[in-house]
């Protein structure tokens, strides 16, 4: 039975370690989806019944950011937002922006917040002038 405990003990194994630098090499120590030196991991991509059965061909060099966009849970693209998926109960647009449920990004309801916030204290103020100029303070 595989479990995430022995899976863990698999990547310390002297085979794993093979394999991995083997997989590195043969990518040139570059991610094999972007120009990415740094940050590299290998990745499976076809896991076998018993992990000590992998073979380089199911294996591909990822940096870190293209192992975790490939591990996303596959959510459909909307036409709109662009939705890509979800990590940690948070949706994803393609642009990597935290979204809300119907694929508005996060970063956008906060600006509207400000902006409203901003026009409310200016309404507030302008009222404020008009008042102290009339010389009117009575509310």
């Amino acid at each position: 039975m595989k479990t995430k405990e022995a899976y863990r003990r698999y990547l310390l194994s002297e085979h794993w370690r093979h394999l991995r630098l083997q997989a590195l090499i043969r990518d040139g120590y570059h991610c094999s989806r972007c120009p990415q030196t740094h940050h590299l991991e290998v990745h499976h991509r076809l896991y076998r019944d018993r992990w000590q059965d992998a073979v380089l061909a199911d294996l591909e060099t990822l940096c870190s950011v293209c192992h975790e966009r490939e591990h996303r849970p596959k959510v459909p693209d909307s036409p709109v937002f662009g939705v890509a998926g979800s990590i940690g109960g948070r949706r994803w647009n393609v642009l990597g922006q935290a979204v809300t449920g119907n694929g508005v990004p996060i970063s956008n309801l906060i600006q509207k917040h400000k902006n409203d916030r901003n026009k409310a204290r200016n309404k507030a103020r302008k009222k404020w002038l008009q008042r102290r100029r009339r010389g009117s303070w009575s509310c």
